[in-house]
């Protein structure tokens, strides 16, 4: 015999479910228990369900530890100053001579000129890099 789930009255056992008197059923079942399965298995029941309820309160604590953990490190993270990295990088000759032209323009009162894929930066007083 095959076991469908089309042949099952879903109706029917939402109604025996939602009854009134199936509370009593299962006040009844749980009273008759220890009398319908031996006390060796009951105990290991009581066990099994002391684990699980040892492990849900472990889980429970780490939780909240975890979250309070987060919460510290949000706020750490907040407290840190952004801080801008220099990268040395090199650059071609090409790219640097329309840097120095529109440069040149800027600061009058300091010679600027190109050496190789460097920049030098002089003047006759320090007033003038102001």
């Amino acid at each position: 015999m095959k076991l469908d789930l089309k042949d099952i009255d879903w109706q029917g056992l939402l109604r025996k479910m939602t009854d009134p008197k199936s509370t009593g059923d299962l006040n009844v079942f749980l009273e008759k228990l220890p009398y319908n399965a031996g006390q060796t298995v009951l105990v290991a029941a009581g066990i099994a369900w002391a684990m699980a309820a040892a492990l849900g309160l472990f889980t429970t604590l780490q939780t909240s530890q975890m979250t309070e953990l987060r919460a510290k490190l949000k706020e750490t993270e907040s407290l840190k100053p952004n801080v801008p990295m220099i990268k040395d990088v090199a650059v071609s000759k090409n790219e640097l001579e329309p840097f120095v032209k529109k440069t040149k323009d800027v600061y009058k009162g300091l010679d600027i000129r190109q050496n190789g894929s460097s920049i030098l930066i002089t003047s006759k007083t320090t007033a003038n890099f102001a």
